[in-house]
């Protein structure tokens, strides 16, 4: 499959954790509360590859599910499991497709510096492959590094963005490693609603036409003080990314026992 297709979708599940659609927040959960957030769909489609061999790649992800709960006032850990994944290539005439069960996430969460809402963190993550369906399971382990971070603009705009490496599987036994950087801004429309507008960009350095740019953004809504719901759509400006990423994700803080 794809490498840069699986990559974003990747990303996109693995932060779930967010302000917007692939930024993490800084914050963390407060020790011996518990946040439950789950992408109910999330998918990467692209049918205008760099090679322009007529392939069309789609990846699908449902109900992947993480909770994490803080260990510490500034550290919190993350449990992470894609419920159902499928990657799929078609050129017209064949379709493959690997479809099952996902990869089990272990995060953790260390916000390293915080004043007033202003704040960075470390978060590093790996992906335990032996859960994943025989058909999905990467030969080499996958992990990499986040470093988020997140600013207040005024009453009603805020700021965020992060950088990211990651080490992720090539499909040939092999592994890539892979640089990324986001950036988003979001305002508060009402008391419940909100909107956001973010840029992503992320590159293989050692690999050709591997250079991929997405610009898109969503809408939040803040159903009650303990749930909401994310609706976004990123689209791609170069071949290398997706045409089209959306995903509908919501997160429920539950109280304290």
């Amino acid at each position: 499959m794809k490498t840069a297709l699986r990559s974003v979708a990747l990303l996109a599940v693995t932060a779930l954790s967010a302000v917007a659609q692939y930024t993490e927040t800084p914050t963390t959960v407060a020790p011996a509360e518990w946040l439950l957030e789950t992408d109910v769909v999330n998918i990467a489609y692209d049918r205008h590859t760099p090679w322009r061999d007529g392939v069309h790649y789609r990846s699908t992800y449902l109900g992947y599910v993480q909770l994490t709960t803080g260990v510490l006032p500034n550290l919190d850990v993350q449990l992470g499991l894609d419920s159902w994944r499928e990657e799929r290539a078609s050129d017209g005439v064949t379709t493959t497709r690997a479809r099952g069960m996902g990869e089990l996430y272990l995060r953790a969460k260390w916000q390293v510096w915080q004043k007033d809402e202003t704040g960075v963190a470390l978060l590093p993550y790996v992906a335990v492959r032996g859960t994943a369906h025989e058909s999905l399971r990467p030969a080499r382990t996958q992990f990499g590094v986040v470093v988020p971070w997140a600013a207040p603009l005024s009453e009603t705009w805020w700021s965020g963005g992060q950088v990211q490496v990651d080490w992720l599987d090539d499909g040939a036994r092999g592994r890539e490693e892979w640089f990324t950087a986001t950036v988003v801004a979001g305002r508060a429309l009402t008391e419940t609603i909100g909107c956001y507008f973010e840029a992503m960009t992320y590159a293989a350095p050692d690999l050709e036409r591997r250079w991929a740019t997405l610009l898109g953004g969503g809408v939040t809504w803040q159903v009650s003080e303990r749930f909401y719901w994310d609706l976004g759509c990123m689209f791609g400006c170069s071949r290398i990314a997706p045409d089209i990423s959306p995903v509908l994700r919501f997160g429920w803080s539950l109280p304290k026992r």
